[in-house]
């Protein structure tokens, strides 16, 4: 069996690498001038401001909003600098968008890294539009914090918020309207909450081997054939002893990283990965 890993990267297509400065905008940095969505329009319908160039935001009624119309925008909010900020904010090196994508929180980074894990996710742009519509009489705008452009042509967006604070009035509402705006365009809406810990802890294990480059030189190959031609589902342990002859431990464990996170090898990453995890060939 031969593994089939992820490509070299290609020229980025979004995200923070290309579309913005790596890190926290300076604190006097010009605000972004938005052009006026007149009032006749937001009581038709939601609208969606982009930044297909960086200085110039336009605006798009939501309803026609396509996939293809996200892809490469830049950031419509980026990083603020202030007096008082956690250092919670950061970039993550996406490997489905073989650039840097940015982060405000610990959990839009887990959001991130499990969009990233995603085979149905094509694209991930961050803070992708400013959303602005008339709700009960008044004009409310927000950011949501990712699109996730998927393979079958949809558009997601996800919210990311602690499951400890949806409970609290403003941000039922907030994401009520958000929601309803978005499905009145046919757009789907998520709020991401903490990812189980054992579901997080297997994530970041493999995510270390997310680039090529990390795991260039790695036996997954021989690896992957000692899974593939197994009698019965095999473990960790089994595999390690099947394989002992030929690979240290340590070179077997690495090469399962990459395997499991480029989809070739499946295991339940609801448990915490052990010596006792079962491992078998996807779709097999």
């Amino acid at each position: 069996m031969t593994a089939s890993l992820s490509s070299p990267p290609s020229p980025a297509r979004s995200g923070l690498g290309r579309n913005a400065p790596v890190g926290i905008a300076p604190r006097n940095k010009k605000p972004m001038v938005w052009p006026t969505v007149p009032l006749q329009d937001l009581r038709r319908e939601p609208w969606a401001q982009l930044r297909r160039e960086r200085d110039r935001p336009v605006n798009h009624p939501l309803s026609g909003l396509q996939a293809a119309e996200l892809s490469g925008v830049y950031p419509a909010r980026e990083g603020a600098n202030y007096k008082g900020r956690l250092p919670t904010s950061g970039a993550y090196w996406s490997s489905t968008m073989r650039d840097l994508v940015f982060y405000e929180s610990r959990l839009e980074r887990e959001t991130l890294m499990a969009a990233d894990f995603d085979p149905e996710v094509q694209e991930i742009i961050a803070q992708p539009f400013r959303l602005r519509a008339l709700i009960d009489g008044k004009q409310r705008t927000h950011t949501p914090d990712y699109a996730l452009l998927r393979s079958d042509g949809t558009i997601e967006i996800v919210n990311c918020k602690p499951s400890a604070h949806l409970a609290r009035p403003e941000v039922a509402e907030l994401h009520a309207w958000v929601g309803a705006a978005l499905r009145q365009a046919g757009i789907r809406h998520r709020v991401a909450t903490e990812l189980p810990p054992a579901r997080l802890a297997n994530l970041s294990s493999i995510a270390h081997l997310r680039n090529p480059r990390w795991s260039a030189g790695l036996p997954v190959n021989v690896v992957a054939a000692a899974v593939a031609v197994a009698t019965n589902p095999i473990t960790v342990a089994e595999l390690t002893r099947a394989l002992r002859a030929e690979l240290s431990m340590p070179l077997v464990k690495l090469s399962l990283r990459a395997l499991l996170w480029n989809g070739v090898l499946e295991t339940d990453l609801d448990v915490l990965l052990s010596s006792d995890s079962v491992v078998r060939v996807r779709n097999a």
